[in-house]
């Protein structure tokens, strides 16, 4: 694994350089997952390429790794040909989330590569045809958006999925019919070795079903009937995908890290993980992660993991691991079993629900951990905790990585359970698992939280989701609706529900609302009340706004 990476490094390395050589900033487009790959190598931006894999999981990945090793900016590249039947209206519902949600997200510049009045797929349309209009004119509408909503403050994300080290780029998409679960994880710079296809570690991403519902994670398998091409909801709010190469302070930012795939245990890391924790963090993680395997020999078999310090991690985990344990039951119990539901994921078996073997817990002697799960009928530890710190290091006790088969759904819950707490005391439910959702904070007009809110399902135009909004404080119940972008701030005992028409801005003590003609905010009170505004700016742009 090291060794593909470096390979692959120093293939990036020939095109960036060319790019240097021509002067300027080397720029990149990249769908393949591998965005902190190209930092590394020296790429200066990327553009993410959405509409190619899930948009969620591709942003979620370009941000950090332009925070943590570039220079923080980022951009996105909408490939918006790519859907299937693009000659339909909801063509133009999938354009306006390109748009939106990674503008929600943070993103510093979005380009779309059809030219906004040529589809060169299907059907090739011109000029005045509704589907290319429409995109021009949403396009124009985005931009008088994007220059009359100026984002201050910054985007708060509470809960981040570790890139492993030495692990292969994903996205969730297949480029080829060929690309079953056997095909190489590093691709042309892997092996052809069966052990090199998609297996355990890389299941990691269908427990993330947990936080993106049903996003695809080609070429893994799954229920058709559950897939979410380009777009799902965020039932814990918005997260990231963090590089491990982050610098360790990188971290801090996030209550909840999340370290379910491919890692090779090196010290640099070890050190940067207790710091992590040591300084308020919650990490969960899984025996596996402490491997200090390159190669992926090991998978084969599973009987000799390599385990950092010969597993005695108990200056940090809590426990150590003496091997291979029980098999598991199939059955887990803790206190509070009775609100702990497994999650319905999308994920299916590559071939088999038997083809990651049995399912065996690990063998672990308790050095001041403690358990929070265990095997229903052997009692075998499924999940201990330790606090460490100010933070705490929660580890899943399997002999196994976890997303695998007999793990899969047990996993995801205890990644349910964690997100929950650490999603925050400002949240949205959404029982559609189609809401996205994403908060500022630190705002010029002193909020105490900005949520930004879209609905993801575009099947079907101006269709509703009901969610329930936490501020805090109070909750309420609102509706959010297809191509209509919510923002909601919250002032104490307040919310102002506020539609895409205007702008609340201004500073603390003196708010003011942008917009033109008239418009209606709603504000919610948290003695259950709720005030219809309706606003008229008259011949002015600007005005003051009061609660």
């Amino acid at each position: 694994m090291k060794q593909a990476m470096e390979k692959y490094l120093a293939h990036l390395k020939i095109e960036i350089d060319r790019a240097h050589r021509a002067g300027g900033r080397a720029a990149f487009g990249d769908a393949s997952g591998g965005h902190r790959y190209c930092y590394l190598a020296g790429v200066d931006f990327i553009r993410t390429e959405t509409m190619v894999p899930h948009t969620m999981h591709l942003c979620s990945q370009a941000r950090p790794a332009a925070e943590a090793l570039g220079t923080g900016e980022w951009g996105v590249h909408i490939a918006i040909h790519h859907p299937m039947q693009p000659y339909f209206e909801n063509h133009l519902g999938i354009y306006y989330l390109s748009l939106l949600q990674p503008w929600m997200m943070g993103a510093n510049m979005i380009y779309e590569e059809d030219s906004l009045f040529l589809l060169f797929k299907e059907e090739r349309q011109t000029w005045d045809d509704a589907l290319t209009k429409g995109k021009r004119d949403m396009t124009r509408d985005f931009f008088r958006f994007a220059k009359t909503h100026p984002r201050t403050g910054r985007c708060v994300r509470h809960i981040a999925f570790l890139e492993g080290r030495y692990a292969a780029p994903f996205n969730g998409f297949i480029c080829d019919s060929e690309q079953t679960p056997d095909y190489s994880v590093w691709g042309l710079f892997g092996n052809s070795d069966p052990a090199w296809g998609h297996r355990q570690p890389e299941k990691c991403r269908q427990v993330l079903d947990v936080l993106m519902p049903g996003a695809n994670t080609q070429p893994l398998r799954q229920r058709y009937e559950k897939r979410r091409f380009f777009f799902s909801g965020t039932p814990f709010g918005d997260f990231d995908e963090v590089p491990v190469e982050a610098r360790g302070d990188y971290f801090g930012r996030y209550r909840l890290l999340l370290n379910l795939g491919w890692h090779t245990m090196i010290a640099e890391d070890y050190a940067k993980l207790k710091d992590y924790v040591a300084g308020g963090g919650v990490l969960l993680t899984g025996i596996p992660q402490f491997s200090t395997h390159v190669r992926r020999d090991f998978l084969k078999d599973f009987v000799d993991l390599a385990l950092w310090n010969d597993g005695d991690l108990s200056d940090f985990a809590g426990i150590r691991v003496k091997g291979r344990g029980v098999r598991y039951s199939g059955q887990w119990n803790c206190a509070g079993r009775e609100s702990m539901a497994e999650p319905e994921l999308s994920a299916m078996p590559n071939d088999s629900s038997e083809e990651d073997d049995a399912g065996f817990t690990a063998e672990v002697e308790l050095a001041g951990a403690e358990v929070v799960i265990y095997d229903a009928s052997t009692g075998a530890p499924l999940l201990v905790r330790r606090a460490f710190g100010k933070g705490w290091v929660y580890t899943l006790t399997l002999w196994a990585y976890p997303g695998h088969e007999k793990f899969q759904r047990f996993s995801a819950a205890v990644v349910a359970m964690l997100s929950a707490e650490a999603r925050g005391e400002v949240y949205v439910e959404d029982d559609s698992g189609e809401v996205f959702w994403t908060q500022w904070r630190d705002t010029e007009d002193g909020a105490d939280a900005t949520l930004m809110l879209l609905n993801t399902d575009w099947s079907s135009r101006g269709n509703a989701k009901p969610v329930t909004v936490a501020t805090g404080v109070f909750d309420f119940t609102t509706t959010v609706y297809e191509r209509q972008a919510l923002t909601i701030k919250i002032f104490g005992d307040c919310a102002v529900e506020l539609p895409a028409a205007v702008h609340l801005g201004g500073k603390p003590g003196r708010l003011r609302l942008f917009g033109a003609g008239s418009a209606t905010v709603k504000i919610r009170r948290a003695d259950g009340g709720m005030e219809t505004r309706t606003v008229d700016f008259g011949n002015h742009t600007a005005i003051d706004f009061r609660l």
